[in-house]
């Protein structure tokens, strides 16, 4: 159980400041178990509504890059065990 405070309290601590949305729901999973899970900030920043565990947010152009990855690996021009060094800078 401590690990799994451990874990939220680094979410709470990181994630609001770091990533700078208006909120966001992560969730910990570890061998298939959720370990821990937590939200913040709001689903609808007009409204007011916060967002919870079980907020759904809309996906909105982030597939395209799935598709596009598939669609390489498909044509071979890309392997499939492809891996990106680093993480882009989306700020």
């Amino acid at each position: 159980m401590a690990a799994t405070l451990d874990v939220q309290q680094l979410l709470e601590q990181h994630v609001p400041t770091e990533f700078r949305v208006p909120g966001a729901a992560v969730a910990v999973l570890k061998d298939g178990e959720v370990m821990a899970k937590h939200a913040w900030g709001y689903a609808n920043i007009d409204t007011r509504v916060p967002v919870t565990p079980s907020t759904i947010f809309p996906i909105c152009s982030i597939s395209k890059q799935y598709v596009n990855h598939s669609t390489l690996v498909g044509r071979k021009t890309l392997a499939a065990d492809f891996r990106q060094n680093g993480v882009p800078d989306f700020y």
